[in-house]
């Protein structure tokens, strides 16, 4: 049997001062110096505690008052989500792109569930000119934290400064930095480089890189281009320009690229492709020259969307759930400003990446 943490000895004395009838609704806790020496723990265990059982609506807390046992009026039980796709919040007719949103917003419901809260859903675009309302509704909605899964506005994030507190605002945003009070990134170079390593072990010394046309404008693919790069200059190869591609995103933009690759007089041993929708139009077009994936030319793509599996893909796996949850934990213990929270891709190793 697992040893409950001192933070859940903290919440599971509370919560059985509560059912025991000690402590009723409106009435004050104990000072949290008194709570930590009646139950032997120190102080941080014990805040730690009540900010997940206030979180979970069942303790109010009074700046400068104390702790008190809430009220259903009081609760502040619900996270408001905000996106700018309505789309990621139904499992149906979902694109790549939305899935990787949606994902993330699953691991957002799925951790919001085992701590009691709601999610409330906002499309941000409807802010956009009057955030006020946005404001309003999380007043109104008793809200106790706001997760991002969109690029917002300056005045939507100040409109939500007014009424949240800093450590009440995290940024979840796939692959674009945010200015916000609190974030939570991908760290793209674990997964990214072993695959890059595992592809120069294997024998291949001849590259060839598909990249995004937006890769000086969006974080994430601009980080890909970095650690390529920073992986050619390590291993002295060099990159000749008809071997790297800038591309659209979709999967006929990687066909294209790869044909290009392909009428090079040296063509490439293996094709990098930042995206999964990228490597999957790569692999028809290897196919098309009678070529065979994996023998004659491996190809290798980014974040394991669920077709890489179908196509045998190697390719890069960003924890999008664990995105999400860990959103909600930042919620629960309510960090200070500009807190930042790294997770890590992961390489995942398929058929698609064999012996030059």
């Amino acid at each position: 049997m697992t040893t409950p943490t001192k933070q859940q000895q903290a919440e599971n004395a509370i919560r059985q001062w509560i059912d025991n009838g000690k402590y009723t609704t409106g009435d004050k806790l104990p000072t949290i110096v008194d709570m930590a020496e009646k139950l032997k723990l120190k102080t941080q265990p014990v805040r730690q505690a009540i900010k997940k059982l206030a979180a979970a609506g069942l303790l109010k807390t009074v700046n400068g008052v104390g702790v008190f046992i809430a009220s259903p009026e009081d609760s502040a039980g619900k996270i408001m989500v905000l996106s700018n796709n309505p789309a990621i919040f139904e499992e149906s007719d979902l694109t790549p792109e939305k899935f990787i949103n949606w994902e993330i917003y699953q691991g957002v419901v799925d951790a919001a569930r085992k701590n009691s809260l709601e999610t409330v859903i906002c499309l941000a675009d409807d802010y956009r000119e009057n955030p006020g309302i946005l404001k309003e509704k999380y007043e109104r909605e008793k809200c106790c934290g706001v997760i991002s899964l969109a690029m917002l506005s300056n005045k939507i994030w100040r409109a939500l400064l007014a009424v949240a507190g800093p450590g009440e605002i995290v940024n979840a945003s796939y692959g674009v930095f945010e200015p916000g009070p609190n974030n939570v990134r991908v760290s793209i170079k674990p997964g990214f480089r072993t695959i890059l390593d595992k592809a120069y072990e294997l024998g291949h010394r001849r590259f060839g890189f598909v990249y995004g046309y937006n890769a000086d404008v969006q974080w994430s693919h601009m980080e890909r281009y970095r650690i390529f790069m920073e992986f050619c200059r390590e291993k002295s190869i060099f990159m000749e320009p008809g071997k790297m591609i800038s591309s659209g995103g979709t999967t006929m933009d990687g066909y294209r690229a790869a044909l290009e690759l392909l009428k090079n007089d040296s063509p490439p041993s293996v094709i990098i492709a930042v995206t999964d929708l990228r490597a999957q139009g790569v692999i028809q077009a290897v196919k098309d020259q009678g070529l065979t994936v994996g023998k004659d030319i491996s190809v290798a793509g980014y974040d394991d969307l669920p077709l890489a599996a179908e196509l045998g893909l190697t390719t890069v796996r960003t924890p999008r759930r664990e995105i999400g949850e860990t959103a909600v934990k930042m919620l629960l213990r309510k960090p200070g400003e500009q807190e930042t929270v790294w997770v890590d891709t992961v390489p995942v190793f398929r058929e698609s990446l064999a012996n030059a």
